[in-house]
């Protein structure tokens, strides 16, 4: 796990393989004011580094919102909200040092005075990723 230089943010690989792409359903107990909710857990294998991995699972809160196989970038922007972004073609990185936050391609926007697409956070120019342009970590 990797915190950005600014804490607001954490990054970690995982993958999705094809055997996981299948969620298992649970219910939370309603506690306190919270009512009783229903989430879908799906099992991915998270990269410690080098070559370690972990299985773990990760929640959605609707079935439809599961991961499909591949590789994902996940960065928790702090103080708990995960983003998953995968590492495909429609992949950006802020180029910011202080931002570095991870945008797929929906989420940047096209700078027309500046003609560079831009982090939807920040402003400063985004670049794609690729396998030749890893993610800064």
């Amino acid at each position: 796990m990797y915190i950005n230089r600014a804490n607001r943010f954490a990054l970690a690989s995982i993958e999705v393989t094809p055997k996981d792409l299948k969620c298992e359903q649970r219910v939370i107990s309603a506690s306190g004011d919270r009512s009783a909710r229903t989430v879908y857990d799906q099992t991915v294998l998270l990269k410690m580094g080098g070559r370690s991995m972990i299985e773990t699972k990760i929640s959605h809160s609707d079935s439809t919102d599961t991961l499909q196989a591949g590789f994902y970038q996940s960065a928790l922007y702090l103080p708990g909200t995960f983003e998953f972004v995968a590492l495909d073609d429609d992949a950006y990185q802020c180029q910011n040092e202080y931002c570095e936050l991870l945008w797929s391609e929906d989420k940047v926007t096209f700078s027309p005075m500046l003609s560079y697409l831009e982090c939807p956070n920040c402003g400063s120019p985004v670049v794609q990723l690729s396998k030749e342009t890893p993610p800064k970590l």
